[in-house]
This record gives structure tokens, sequence and C-alpha cells, in this order.
């Protein structure tokens, strides 16, 4: 069915299910669980670490949560470019202008941070060396697939060596970029967004494109949150589904993530990815219809409000906690490191851990503050100077 501008059905649908305020709120357990597999002072020697360090250690799911976020909010995008019917070159517009300035101000704060030791010797020693770091010899067309972002040979262990979850922008980048097509072709935009499923389904079990550069094994984890945003915009086609209809669609589901789980451990693509994404997707079912489900209870409420906080933030915290992380542990936490386990000085450690910590979340929040927020807010000024006044 073709989405046109008289189609008020649709419009009302769209315009009160492409937003939640639980997806800050998953956004920032997500972002919370990636910076804290990364940052996080985990119990040494493996066989003393704790459920704690057990749990972190699974913090890489944070990703399939953002893809099925993403695949989500992206589809209510979409469908409301088609409602209003925007082209596709502004929705891919506004996509890009989301991802791409941030994440350059991200790059040139790994650059600033690479020159902070030889700054710092030259001053204070008057010597000038540095240690050279990969990315100094990129030949331009590496450095053209970096920015952009766009694959190619040397992406992979390009984007790797500047920041090692610089490699789930790629594989958003792709996905806007089908989804744009989808938007371009104007009809039937659920059934060709289906066809690109299934193709990406065959594709993984065929084992093609299974690269981390590659959005065709995570294709279905972005259209688990398309297809929640679907249900839900169509709720009254399924009000009176039968139980046994329920349970076999249960049923298929367990098998499809059991057929997953193999094939993304074969192709090393992540443990859990498909398991942690149909769970997101429950999770944002279940917040339908008020998300009162989450907030009534004082005991949930004070932890919704800290995650949505951080879900705010959450791409300037994914963005930037890693290299800062890095460049601590490397200049600045070996003042209080003991020379052995059990020393006098483990409390100096602890104090040190805690402290890197603290200033990774505040640079992060300073990143956001003075860089991805104002770009925000820029996007968001263009967009209502722009709105269509119907």
């Amino acid at each position: 069915m073709a989405l046109t501008r008289d189609n008020t059905t649709y419009k009302r649908s769209a315009a009160k299910n492409s937003y939640l305020p639980i997806l800050d709120s998953i956004r920032g357990y997500a972002a919370l669980w990636v910076f804290a597999l990364h940052c996080y002072p985990r119990s040494t020697p493996p066989e003393a670490s704790s459920a704690i360090d057990s749990f972190l250690l699974l913090g890489y799911l944070g990703v399939p949560i953002f893809f099925v976020v993403s695949g989500y909010c992206i589809s209510a995008a979409a469908e409301a470019s088609l409602i209003t019917e925007h082209t596709a070159l502004r929705f891919l517009f506004r996509r890009f202008f989301r991802v791409y300035p941030t994440f350059w101000c991200s790059a040139l704060l790994i650059f600033f941070l690479a020159a902070l030791p030889p700054l710092f010797r030259f001053l204070f020693e008057g010597k000038f060396a540095y240690h050279p770091q990969p990315w100094m010899a990129f030949t331009p067309n590496t450095w053209l697939q970096v920015v952009s972002l766009f694959p190619g040979p040397q992406l992979e262990t390009a984007i790797g060596s500047i920041n090692g979850v610089y490699w789930t922008l790629v594989i958003e980048v792709q996905f806007y970029c089908v989804v744009a097509f989808l938007v371009f072709l104007k009809t039937h935009f659920w059934r060709n967004f289906a066809i690109v499923t299934v193709l990406s389904v065959v594709a993984t079990f065929a084992g093609l494109l299974t690269t981390s550069t590659s959005c065709a094994p995570y294709w279905p984890l972005f259209s688990i949150g398309g297809l929640i945003y679907w249900l839900r915009t169509r709720q009254h086609f399924f009000a009176g589904i039968w139980r046994l209809q329920f349970w076999a669609m249960l049923f298929l589901t367990g098998i499809a993530v059991a057929s997953f789980e193999v094939q993304y451990a074969r192709h090393g693509l992540g443990k859990y990815y498909s398991v942690t994404a149909v769970l997101t997707g429950f999770l944002i079912w279940l917040s339908n219809p008020p998300e009162t489900v989450y907030t009534s209870r004082p005991e949930f409420k004070w932890i919704v409000s800290l995650l949505s906080s951080a879900g705010l933030m959450s791409y300037s915290l994914y963005l930037v906690h890693y290299p800062v992380n890095r460049f601590f542990i490397k200049h600045i936490s070996f003042l209080g490191r003991p020379a052995a386990a059990g020393s006098t000085l483990q409390p100096a450690a602890n104090f040190i851990d805690l402290l890197r910590l603290a200033v990774v979340i505040i640079v992060a929040y300073a990143f956001y503050v003075f860089c991805e927020r104002p770009i925000h807010s820029r996007l968001q000024r263009k967009q209502r100077q722009t709105a269509n006044p119907d």
C-alpha cells in the first residue's frame, strides 16, 4: 500500500508512534553496558572474576540493542518521509547530519589526545618526540574511506586503529542508505523492506558479506526494530489474533533466533546478538500502550530517569569513551598502580580507577554539551523552519 498525503490514518498512526520515551532509556542502558565493557576495572586473575565481571564482559551486546532501536526509529522516520512526501535525499541528509559531524569531531578529539604527550614533553623537557600512530601512514584513499565511512578494502583495519567502536557507524550508514533507496521507490515500502530482510537472511546463511563492515548480516537486527514499529502502528489488524497463532509465532521466532546464533558464532559476528535483539524488541513492545509499566513504581522511576539521561548523551559516550579510557590508562593511571596484587598501594589504584571512570564520563558529557547537542539542535531548528505547514 502506498503512503500518500491524503492517508490521514497513516499520518495519525505515525505521529503517535514515531517516538517512545523508553527508547532513550534503552539507548542509555546499551551505551553504559558498552562503556562498562571497555572501562570497568575487572578482577585479575581471571579465576577471581565475579558475576559482575562476567556480566560486563557481555557489554558488546549493547551493539544489537542499538541496532534494534535504530531500526525502529529509522523505520518511523522513513514512513514519516513518505507521508509528508519528502524526498529520499532529504531523508538521507537528516540521517547523515545526525551521524557525520559528531563522528568527525570525535576523530579530531582522538587526534588531539595523541598530540598531548609530545606537546607536554616539548614544553617541560624541550624535546619533541612522538610515538607514530597507525593512522599517520594512511593514504589519501584510506582517509577518504574513513571520513566517509564508505566500505573499502582498508576500512576495517583503518577505523579499528583510530577507534575500536567506529565499525558500527559503517553498518548504520549502510542501513540508512538502503532505507533511503526504499523511500526513493515511494511505493510498497514495507514489502520492499521485507524483501531486503529475506535477502540479508539468505546472505547470512550462505556466508556471504559476513565482514564487520557489511550491513547484510546485521540487517535482521535492524528489521526487528522495524517490525516492532510496523506492529505498533497497525495494532487494529491484530486485535483478534488467536492464542495458537501467537504461540506459533513465538515458536518460529525461537527457531530463527537459534539459527542465527549458530550463523553469527560460525562467522565470528557476535554471540547472543539475535537473542539480545529479540529481547530488546519485546521490551519496546511491552512499553505499549503507556510506559507507566516502567515508571509507575518508585524503585523503577529513578533507574529509568538515570538511563534516559544517559540515553540523551549515548552517542557521545559511545564515540569517546574508548579512546579517552585508553589515553588515561596509558598516560595517567600507572601513577597509582601497585607492583603486585595485595600491595599497600591497592587503595591508590582503586582511586585511580574510579577517577578514570569519572574522567571518561565527564569528557563524554562535555563532548555532548559542546559538540553533539549544538549540532543536533541546529538540525532540529532547520527541520522546524522547513517543516510542512499541514
